[in-house]
């Protein structure tokens, strides 16, 4: 057998930073004991205690080694590289590249948003059409926009149905609208409360449709739709119009169409998933190895199955992928050879045949 190098943990988890880089130092220390001169592979940290964010300097660490070179996964985005697999619970994603997905900075908050909407009345009230009021995004810290249900106060039903966030330029001019949303499901939908108090279920809304109904507030409360995200153009103004209904709703309640306006404290932008996000996430890793002046790999990339199905652009996402790994002279390594979930070969159980062959991604890899 001939051994071209240790890796020594594949994705490591550990309690806490510190512990998997003290165990990577004692193993690095316990091969060198024995063997001074085989390249060693370290991982950056994968995740502490199902926590996944990067902590500090991508999550490297650096050894004092001649012969160490260090190494990373690579999936973004994640919601269409593992869509539809039954560990994550991912729902199935837009095809790639896809100009109208929004991929906000993972540091996005709640900002500002527009107060001064009109309110369901009152008591009970049938389904009416309201239109909501103007705002002028000029304040250059917002980046993104979506759509609120507000329900404060309001121990008894409000309803919310089908809504338009309408676009206007800086003269006033309508350029279209921004979001349009029919309600079918409560998926994409985010319901707070100041203090715990109310819910949101699915209901019946008008004409045979459906509506998202919040009861039972005692504070202020709203839902909010992550998925209805848009760009904020500075200068341009944007008003939400919409469906809602009132059921017993108490005196000093306020429901209302709101739109919601977040920012990027760290100044981030916004990307469309295309070629230029996967450029923008693989050149951190690129940076580190020129900061540091150390070899850099890439151990993992690769997509689901399903992202090869008919439509769905998965070639385009490895063809991207490979056009940068070559500008930017990175090894690689792809995920996986031979096996069900993201196999170039699918059939897990048996050798590699042409009937569980990915023939696409074959000739696509062939080609280079």
């Amino acid at each position: 057998t001939i051994v071209a190098g240790y890796d020594l943990v594949n994705e490591p988890i550990a309690r806490s930073p510190e512990d998997w880089e003290q165990l990577a130092r004692r193993l690095v220390a316990a091969i060198r004991e024995v063997d001074p001169y085989h390249l060693i592979i370290v991982e950056r940290l994968h995740g502490v205690k199902g926590d996944w964010r990067t902590f500090q300097d991508l999550n490297f660490f650096l050894i004092e080694d001649p012969n160490i070179a260090y190494t990373f996964h690579f999936y973004h985005p994640f919601s269409y590289t593992h869509q539809n697999t039954p560990w994550t619970g991912m729902p199935e994603d837009s095809p790639y590249p896809d100009e109208n997905t929004l991929i906000v900075p993972a540091d996005t908050q709640w900002y500002t948003a527009t107060f001064n909407n009109p309110t369901l009345p009152p008591g009970n009230s049938g389904w009416r059409y309201y239109r909501g009021q103007k705002y002028r995004a000029t304040d250059p810290n917002l980046l993104t926009g979506k759509p609120a249900f507000v329900s404060r106060d309001n121990s008894g039903s409000a309803y919310f149905g089908d809504f338009v966030i309408e676009e206007y330029d800086e003269n006033g001019n309508y350029l279209g609208n921004v979001c349009e949303g029919k309600i079918s499901s409560l998926a994409g939908w985010y319901f707070w409360s100041q203090d715990g108090s109310g819910k949101i279920e699915l209901a019946e809304g008008r004409r045979g449709g459906q509506a998202i109904k919040i009861s039972g507030t005692t504070a202020d409360a709203n839902a909010a739709g992550n998925d209805y995200r848009f760009a904020v153009t500075p200068g341009h103004s944007y008003a939400i119009s919409g469906y809602m209904k009132g059921s017993r709703v108490s005196k000093n309640a306020v429901c209302m169409l709101r739109i919601d306006f977040e920012t990027s404290p760290s100044g981030k932008k916004l990307f469309r998933k295309n070629k230029e996000y996967l450029r923008y996430e693989l050149e951190k890793f690129i940076e580190f190895r020129e900061t540091h002046n150390v070899p850099l790999y890439l151990g993992e990339f690769g997509l689901y199955r399903h992202c090869f199905t008919e439509g769905m652009g998965g070639l385009n996402w490895v063809r991207d992928m490979l056009e940068l790994l070559d500008e930017y002279d990175l090894s690689y390594t792809y995920h996986a050879y031979h096996e069900y979930s993201f196999g170039i070969y699918w059939d897990g159980s048996a050798l590699p045949n042409e009937a569980s062959a990915n023939t696409g991604l074959i000739k696509l890899f062939r080609g280079r």
